[in-house]
């Protein structure tokens, strides 16, 4: 899904159902242009985002992102959207660099 204003690119989604999942959905990116943060686009897009993932049978959808400190406000924006912690995978993409997985229902 994306979002524009003034004929710009503001923000988008990108997700998709996960293979051999009937219910369960990948969220794989979220971006809002830097001049689009904090007016509550990335939420409209998650809203946006879950919504059509339950319109086709969707009950989950699935974030995962890393422990490190860059990754705390994309943590918190899970969380914030209704997100919850599932998972963490220690040491996953380095050493002290673990995968952490969230889930939303649908």
């Amino acid at each position: 899904l994306i979002a524009e204003a003034d004929g710009t690119l503001a923000g988008y989604t990108c997700f998709d159902r996960i293979p051999l999942s009937e219910v369960s959905f990948d969220l794989y990116w979220i971006a809002v242009a830097q001049e689009s943060r904090g007016t509550g686009l990335a939420l409209e897009l998650m809203h946006r985002t879950a919504a059509f993932a339950k319109r086709k049978r969707g009950l989950w959808l699935f974030a995962e992102t890393s422990s490190r400190p860059p990754y705390a406000p994309a943590r918190a924006f899970y969380r914030k959207a209704g997100f919850e912690e599932v998972s963490r995978f220690d040491d996953f993409y380095a050493a002290g660099d673990a995968k952490v997985t969230f889930r939303l229902k649908l």
